[in-house]
């Protein structure tokens, strides 16, 4: 940075830094699907150090004021009291603003640390749906129609959602297909969710004659008074003589 003062120097490079290096912990923190990885606070807790030291290093001493030259008239070099040429000896002047600069930028740092990092990482959370919640499910159960078996291995309640973690056996000779968008339900009591597509780690389509496990988040987590769930499959495609829809019905839940 050519331009500016020290202070605005110094002051931009506190406020970029921890943005930029918040910005790259979290990219890391998706790359790694590792929602609680200490990669992320390592990045951060170092980009803050280097945040520091840069803002310590872009405030300049201040500069000592320049004397004008000797009077007009005097001979080169020649002491005129009167006038105060020359200046009388004194120490340079220093800035403590290194020391200043340098603990302004660790606590803007720590500020948009402390705002930033849960920030994205509620955000996070909430747009993919990988929360993490409590375990309510108390005993698998199973359920079949045709050919089909269908098994709730889990129920994770978390603060938006509801995780069903699932297994589907196929034993016909074709493949079946169980969409999660429009044809997937959780039903608590009078309460019935949709399943969320893009949320979900589910794989919609099963070879014949394999099993696949995968998760369905549903849009709201069950209230702790619920004891039961049934989950629903309102369509079944893709096996000629295969069932309508598949359902598990009454999943027992853990008390809260």
């Amino acid at each position: 940075m050519s331009g500016g003062s020290p202070a605005f120097r110094s002051a931009v490079v506190a406020v970029l830094t921890p943005v930029i290096g918040t910005a790259v912990a979290v990219a890391i923190n998706f790359a790694t699907a590792v929602p609680d990885s200490v990669t992320l606070w390592l990045v951060v807790g170092g980009l803050t150090v280097v945040a520091a030291v840069l803002t310590a290093t872009t405030a300049t001493d201040t500069p000592s004021p320049r004397h004008a030259g000797p009077p007009t008239g005097a001979p080169f070099g020649a002491p005129n009291r009167a006038s105060g040429w020359p200046p009388p000896n004194q120490p340079r002047q220093r800035s403590s603003g290194r020391g200043r600069a340098a603990l302004i930028g660790l606590a803007v740092c720590a500020v948009v640390v402390a705002i930033v990092v849960p920030g994205a990482r509620f955000a996070y959370g909430w747009i993919t749906g990988n929360e993490t919640g409590v375990e309510r499910l108390a005993e698998s159960r199973s359920a079949s129609a045709g050919a089909l078996a269908l098994t709730v291995d889990g129920v994770e309640v978390t603060s938006h959602f509801t995780k069903v973690t699932m297994t589907v056996r196929n034993d016909y000779d074709t493949s079946v297909t169980l969409p999660v968008f429009g044809y997937s339900q959780l039903t608590s009591g009078a309460v019935t969710v949709e399943g969320e597509p893009f949320r979900s780690r589910w794989p919609d389509t099963v070879p014949p004659g394999q099993s696949r496990t995968g998760t369905i988040t549903f849009g709201e987590p069950l209230p702790d008074s619920a004891t039961s769930v049934t989950v629903t499959f309102t369509t079944v495609f893709g096996a000629l003589h295969g069932p309508d829809s598949l359902s598990v019905e009454d999943v027992p839940l853990r008390p809260v």
